[in-house]
């Protein structure tokens, strides 16, 4: 496995940053007009800068988003298409996560097999 995504949309979202620092992504409002995805990202070893251009591609392209109310059968768009309109706000927050390609054994987590930081912080 060499690139792990999770995704999640949001109509807001807060992310805590450095133990101490608050960042807010999204409209305070929680509009229907406003949405975003969420990607924890991981990296193996052997990853690839054609295969991470090829996740992004498979992100952007993703048809996950509504700007309407979740549920009231809207169509799905993608983030993509989303930011080309211009009647929608959208946004992209992409997390590093180590833990996607780790492996449970017993009672503990093993994380063999990950990217080391300074070639996934290229990626």
């Amino acid at each position: 496995m060499s690139v792990s995504i999770v995704v999640q949309r949001f109509r807001q979202c807060k992310l805590l940053l450095n133990e101490e620092q608050w960042v807010t992504v999204g409209e305070e409002d929680n509009s229907s007009s406003s949405c975003g995805l969420l990607a924890y990202i991981s990296f193996g070893s052997s990853t690839s800068q054609s295969q991470v251009e090829a996740a992004a591609q498979t992100l952007l392209n993703l048809p996950v988003l509504t700007t309407g109310l979740w549920g009231d059968s809207s169509s799905t768009q993608s983030i993509l298409s989303l930011a080309t309109a211009s009647t929608s706000s959208c946004s992209l927050v992409i997390v590093p996560q180590a833990n996607l390609i780790s492996k449970v054994k017993g009672k503990t987590i093993q994380y063999h097999g990950q990217i080391d930081k300074d070639s996934g912080e290229q990626l």
